[in-house]
């Protein structure tokens, strides 16, 4: 490590060291990507990374460090950082790792200590056997601030180049975890339905529900045959995606469809009669008298003519 003393030589420089190859992007963060309560974002598992690595919290509000994060990306020439970079390259980067722009000259007895000889690929949680706060531990306080704040904006570079092999990867994750997941559903649905009894009735009813349009489209689209009536189709399409269920029940063979049960004839009842009415007596008009010869001779006698 870096011994700051008093004395105006510096030390002698630690035996040169061959740092081990760079992992690839998988090897880095496939370990995190297994964890289930890992960040689901790409973009937030690397600042995580960043978190743990400098032991510094990135404050995403703060607009002029986001500024810098952004102007680090920007730089022309742009900035040549791999996990291969050591921390004795980082440190004389200096004003382009800087958000005050300002060119500190490394110390030469960090330069000539192991420290400066470790790449950033190697370095681990913070405060860890393989992190800063022990690598960094004979510094100066000043200067192993400034190590950290370029480690925290070389990974920012780094991070970068890495984020769509890492986008890859979480993706890959997401896919393997749900059939994961998918795997233990269905063995637990084995254990209380051995014979898939339940599932194929649950898909029975659902296929039944479709229009016989959406069944031959789905048929359509597993391959299968389209033609016949809906019965026909929906017990296709319930056979072809209940393929994957165990074996049903074995018992004896069905003689063939159950025959269409009868309707029940209705037992014939009298007809119950309804209540009548009890009718109001009506009134009796007065018989029509008949014309007599009298009536005949009195209508001649009394006229005018």
């Amino acid at each position: 490590m870096g011994q700051s003393t008093s004395q105006d030589a510096p030390p002698p420089p630690a035996q040169t060291r061959i740092a081990p190859p760079p992992r690839s992007v998988r090897d880095v963060y496939w370990r995190i990507l297994q964890s289930e309560d890992r960040p689901t974002l790409s973009g937030e598992i690397q600042r995580q990374m960043r978190d743990q690595i400098t032991g510094l919290d990135e404050d995403q509000r703060d607009p002029q460090a986001d500024f810098f994060r952004r102007h680090l990306l920007r730089q022309d020439p742009p900035l040549l950082i791999s996990r291969a970079t050591t921390l004795g390259e980082l440190s004389r980067m200096g004003a382009r790792l800087s958000i005050d722009y300002v060119t500190h000259t490394p110390s030469p007895f960090f330069l000539a200590s192991e420290a400066a000889q470790v790449t950033i690929d190697e370095l681990g949680d913070y405060d860890g056997p393989d992190g800063l706060e022990q690598l960094l531990e004979g510094c100066a306080s000043d200067e192993k601030e400034r190590v950290r704040t370029y480690v925290q904006n070389a990974l920012v570079v780094l991070h970068d180049q890495e984020h769509d092999e890492l986008h890859a990867l979480v993706l890959e994750a997401s896919r393997e975890a749900t059939a994961r997941l998918l795997a233990r559903a269905e063995e637990n649905l084995n254990r209380h339905d051995p014979f898939g009894e339940e599932r194929r009735a649950a898909a029975t009813r659902a296929a039944k529900k479709l229009t016989v349009d959406q069944l031959r489209i789905k048929l359509v689209e597993l391959g299968q045959p389209y033609d016949g009536t809906k019965p026909v189709l929906v017990a296709r399409y319930v056979a072809r995606t209940t393929r994957h269920l165990p074996p049903p029940r074995p018992g004896p063979a069905a003689a063939g469809p159950p025959a269409a049960a009868k309707p029940r004839a209705r037992s014939a009842k009298p007809a119950a009669k309804k209540p009548s009415r009890a009718k109001k007596p009506r009134a009796k008009k007065p018989a029509r008298r008949r014309r007599s010869d009298s009536d005949d001779l009195a209508d001649w006698l009394f006229s005018d003519e």
